[in-house]
C-alpha cells in the first residue's frame, strides 16, 4: 500500500513538473522569438544577433535558427561569422540557397 501511494505521489508531482517546465519553454521560445522580430525591425543587429544565439542555444542547434542565425551575422557586419555559420547550415544537410539569395 505504502509503495503503491508513493508511486501516484511521485507520477502526479513529474506530471505537474511536466507541465510546468513545458509551460516556461513555450514562454521562454515566444519571447526570444519576439526578440528577434523587434530586433530586426528596429534594425537594432547587435541586439538581433544576441537574439538569434539564444535562440539556436534554446532550441539546441534547430536548423532553422542556424540559418537565421547566419542571416544575424550577416545584417550584424560579422561576414566571417556569417559564412561559418552557413557552413554549419550546409554540414547539416540543410539546402540553404534560397538564404544566398536573401537581400539580407
Amino acid at each position: 500500500m505504502k509503495v503503491t501511494v508513493l508511486s501516484t505521489a511521485l507520477l502526479l508531482a513529474s506530471t505537474t513538473l511536466s507541465a510546468q517546465t513545458r509551460a516556461d519553454a513555450r514562454a521562454t521560445y515566444k519571447s526570444i522569438r519576439e526578440e528577434v522580430q523587434r530586433s530586426y525591425k528596429a534594425k537594432d543587429y547587435p541586439a538581433l544577433l544576441d537574439a538569434g544565439k539564444r535562440a539556436v542555444e534554446f532550441t539546441h542547434g534547430n536548423s532553422r535558427w542556424v540559418l537565421n542565425l547566419a542571416n544575424c551575422y550577416a545584417l550584424a557586419g560579422h561576414k566571417d561569422d556569417a559564412f561559418r555559420t552557413l557552413q554549419r547550415v550546409a554540414e547539416m544537410g540543410i539546402d540553404a540557397s534560397e538564404a544566398l539569395k536573401d537581400d539580407d
